[in-house]
């Protein structure tokens, strides 16, 4: 990606963000009894939303953000989302929402983001107004892996400075820290630009969305998949199948209206197999491999209906891997690279 588009592109996002919060401003502008149920508070709310939103790579489309860095001692425990201790960095202040001002935003950001894709900003909004009844269903499993718990438990962040960014130059060559330095460097991107959740009151369930935006990185490097729209589409595909989160929905389904006839051909016929490929769960249970008489027709079938079973990816912690080889680490959580990756 040159620079110079690089730049016309980041500008064409600070440019969306502002005619958006302009919009809002009237809104908010409005005497009390016009605003409906906006209340005074909707300018502030508005301006803190955009204010604290990247407008990183918004070339990629429905992309995700953030990463995770820390350790300590596991939780064995089952985590209490209202007694759990925090030793991490993590923090969490959210902007509460009226049911109209959720549905206006949810509105809002879902139109925006079908006009044009590009506007990572408003995805990731629509992200934190729809996804609560998909975040408490990954917070159980999480809670109910021994990895996922203990990051519960440690809430670890990733940042320049916590992951010695510049050290994982010096890691073995096909280590995760080296290729996702690697795949950071070459684009420009910083784990430091991730933008917060802000409209998830629960901090738990704020962590768990921190988390999945955190991953979207490690996934691009561990897939071996590029940033452009048709990888990121592909990938969202990806995150839909482990998460089920009606962001992943959206962007799956109204992404493929940005690619050509061709690339839509190859995300049916190549991404789409290879995401479902990568359910947590199989549509048939492993019992029934092992008790019937003809495996090796039950081996023939597509993977998803096979008894193979996929790690979430939220239950890995990244920071704890980044030494390993990710071949490796393929193989360890049952992830295939696509064969539409680029090395």
């Amino acid at each position: 990606v040159s620079t110079q588009s690089t730049g016309i592109k980041k500008k064409k996002a600070n440019k969306d963000i502002t005619m958006f919060r302009s919009s809002l401003y009237f809104f908010s502008s409005l005497p009390h009894s016009h605003s409906l149920c906006f209340g005074p508070q909707t300018h502030f709310l508005f301006s803190r939303t955009f204010s604290d939103v990247s407008s990183r790579n918004p070339s990629s489309g429905f992309v995700d953000q953030q990463t995770d860095n820390s350790t300590n001692t596991p939780n064995t425990k089952n985590v209490n989302p209202s007694a759990t201790p925090n030793p991490s960095d993590f923090s969490h202040r959210s902007i509460p929402l009226s049911p109209f001002q959720k549905a206006f935003l949810t509105v809002g950001s879902a139109f925006g983001a079908l006009a044009d894709p590009t506007r990572a900003h408003l995805v990731a909004t629509l992200g934190e107004t729809t996804g609560e009844e998909a975040l408490r269903q990954l917070y159980q499993q999480m809670n109910n892996h021994p990895v996922g718990r203990q990051i519960l438990f440690e809430k670890p962040i990733v940042t320049k400075e916590k992951l010695s960014f510049e050290s994982l130059a010096t890691y073995p060559p096909n280590s995760l820290g080296k290729l996702y330095y690697e795949w950071m460097i070459v684009r420009e991107f910083s784990p430091d630009e991730r933008p917060k959740v802000l409209f998830v009151n629960d901090p738990e369930l704020a962590y768990v969305m921190t988390r999945y935006r955190q991953s979207h990185d490690f996934l691009h490097t561990i897939f071996q998949l590029p940033s452009d729209v048709f990888s990121e589409v592909a990938l969202k595909w990806f995150e839909m199948v482990q998460t089920r989160l009606p962001m992943c929905f959206f962007s799956s389904f109204f992404g493929p209206l940005t690619l050509s006839l061709e690339e839509r051909f190859k995300l049916t016929n190549q991404a789409i197999p290879w995401a479902l490929s990568h359910r947590t769960s199989p549509l048939l249970p492993e019992t029934l491999f092992s008790a019937f008489p003809f495996p090796e027709f039950l081996n023939s079938l597509p993977l998803p209906i096979q008894g193979r079973r996929v790690e979430l990816f939220l239950n890995i912690y990244w920071e704890k891997h980044l030494m390993q080889d990710v071949d490796e680490l393929r193989q360890l959580f049952n992830f295939t690279v696509p064969s539409f990756s680029s090395p």
